[in-house]
């Protein structure tokens, strides 16, 4: 990738004002970052950003129809099916709309207290298999989080499954209700958390339009440096996300075209494996509370990127310290 527009944006940067806040010429640097994102497919077009949500939606649909009939097949009267609700949520990249074209959809599918985590794996899973949409479909049931990866209508998803304790699940349901949390089956509760994070974060932060901006631009120099994986022990979309955040909150006023800049800034300077989190959330006995000497091995606990919601996790886990070192030699380059 070429770093044009990083080298533009390390040149305005000794301007003292650019450095505190929105200016006009931090303003202009934005505009050109997103010009200079765009040959990269940072962006999609009208037609394909239709075409996702037509095809969330219709996943939706069939989430209802599988909801509707597992809960006949369990014995409830019909009245009861037609109400139990249930949809798609998606999350992380696309619910923040920092996607790039072509990227796959993380999404939860939530339902109410009849249908089991093992109904998900084999009915739900069934029904995916017989439209003939669906490609490469895969489950991954006995996974730490569990899910079902495919390809529908052109367009990948990775799909997580949480059961809520609720006879009907209602669009509407508000999921960072820490009500929902109690007694949930621990692989659903982590699975319905993903979400959670990525709402909270976007809540989080003081002007979501400079923090999606920000994001985006991190995310495609992530992708183009190679340190953009989590599977590999390095940086995902959720810890991204939560260190611009971060950067955000430290700099409320600052344009996309600063805060990229005070990005590198901040991350290089951080005082690793000191945890890195949005905010403080007092324990409370009734929800499982991260302790890092508790869920994370010594070889793992290099950088700590802690989600700002019940139940705490460490978005950054796997990460050892040989994958740090090169996250840490990308940022200082």
């Amino acid at each position: 990738m070429s770093m044009s527009w990083l080298e533009q944006l390390e040149r305005a940067s000794h301007h003292p004002e650019f450095m505190t806040g929105a200016t006009l010429m931090s303003e202009v640097r934005t505009n050109e970052l997103k010009d200079a994102m765009c040959p990269y497919g940072a962006y999609e077009s009208k037609s394909e950003a239709r075409h996702r949500e037509d095809v969330v939606a219709t996943l939706s649909l069939l989430v209802r129809q599988w909801t509707r009939e597992e809960t006949l097949k369990k014995g409830h009267p019909a009245y009861v099916a037609h109400f139990v609700g249930g949809h798609v949520c998606p999350f992380g990249s696309y619910m923040l709309r920092v996607h790039h074209r072509f990227a796959k959809i993380d999404a939860l599918c939530v339902a109410p207290q009849y249908l089991e985590r093992k109904d998900f794996f084999t009915s739900f899973y069934a029904l995916l298999k017989s439209q003939k949409k669906v490609r490469d479909l895969r489950a991954a049931e006995d996974a730490f989080v569990p899910s079902m990866k495919f390809t529908f209508k052109g367009i990948r998803f990775n799909l997580l499954y949480a059961k809520l304790n609720l006879p009907r699940v209602k669009v509407s349901l508000n999921l960072r209700d820490n009500a929902l949390l109690k007694d949930m089956d621990p692989r659903c509760l982590r699975s319905l958390s993903c979400y959670r994070a990525t709402e909270e974060i976007l809540r989080l932060v003081p002007n979501p339009n400079n923090f999606k901006r920000t994001l985006r631009a991190i995310k495609l120099w992530a992708k183009r440096r190679g340190v953009y994986s989590n599977s590999l022990g390095f940086l995902d979309g959720v810890s991204l996300a939560m260190l611009v955040a971060y950067t955000c909150i430290l700099y409320p006023e600052a344009h996309a075209a600063t805060l990229v800049h005070r990005f590198f800034c901040v991350v290089a300077q951080w005082k690793w494996p000191e945890i890195a989190r949005q905010r403080r959330i007092a324990p409370d006995t009734e929800f499982p509370f991260w302790d890092s000497s508790v869920h994370v091995p010594e070889f793992f606990n290099k950088m700590r990127i802690v989600t700002p919601i019940f139940p705490e996790y460490d978005n950054s886990f796997n990460m050892t310290e040989s994958t740090r070192n090169i996250v840490m030699d990308e940022i200082a380059t």
